[in-house]
């Protein structure tokens, strides 16, 4: 599994634990933690998302498309904030990826590592 980053802080995020580990971490009940680490996290899943949310995070249209996550706080403490023009094209890269290319997580961590790769 590769890693996908943050539009905001940069963050790597490893792409197993967005799907099956980062829910542990939030306030949901065991049952549905148990659940989504069987069969992955759907953001389109309210109770999710909104659990997700709380916990820090932000998506586009996909899991992969990490629009702020846990670690930017710390991140902008550490080294002030970004430039928000720049935050904001790179959310709207992920968003529009995502929306284009749907289900297809596989093109879409192909496509976020190829944009990586550009932001640097």
């Amino acid at each position: 599994m590769a890693d996908v980053t943050c539009a905001n802080c940069r963050e790597p995020w490893d792409t197993h634990h967005l799907r099956y580990d980062a829910i542990w971490d939030t306030d949901l009940r065991e049952s549905l933690k148990r659940r989504v680490s069987n069969e992955g996290a759907n953001i389109k899943d309210r109770e999710q998302r909104e659990a997700l949310e709380r916990d820090g995070w932000k998506f586009g249209g996909s899991l992969l498309s990490i629009l702020r996550c846990p670690a930017c706080k710390s991140n902008e403490e550490r080294n002030g904030p970004l430039d928000p023009e720049v935050v904001k094209d790179r959310e709207m890269r992920r968003s529009v990826l995502a929306d284009i290319l749907g289900d297809d997580e596989d093109g879409l961590q192909s496509e976020l590592e190829d944009l990586d790769y550009l932001d640097q």
